[in-house]
């Protein structure tokens, strides 16, 4: 199974590949770059930071969506708080810190 991973803080993601082992990932570090990993590989999830330095992951989710690409999308996100939890084209959520 192939992942596409988007952090934009090279240890959080070197830890993501990490813990994905032994699956296929392919990372990227801005929301630009995943768009152009995710139309070119075609993966079957994308896991996102909800925040990428000045973007955000939803708008990467919404950059997906408007390429007709139906690709599972996960956020991952140091807020806690339910409420704010992104809703919409995002299927699941996971919270910072990993363990």
């Amino acid at each position: 199974m192939l992942i596409v991973v988007v952090e934009d803080d090279r240890d959080a993601r070197e830890l993501l590949v990490m813990m994905l082992d032994p699956h296929e990932v392919v990372a990227a570090c801005s929301v630009e770059e995943a768009i152009g990993t995710v139309e070119r590989t075609r993966p079957a999830v994308v896991i996102s930071d909800l925040r990428l330095g000045s973007d955000s992951g939803l708008r990467l989710a919404g950059e997906i969506a408007e390429r007709g690409l139906q690709i599972p999308f996960l956020i991952i996100s140091g807020l806690v708080e339910r409420s704010s939890r992104p809703q919409g084209l995002v299927r699941g959520y996971l919270a910072k810190p990993f363990e």
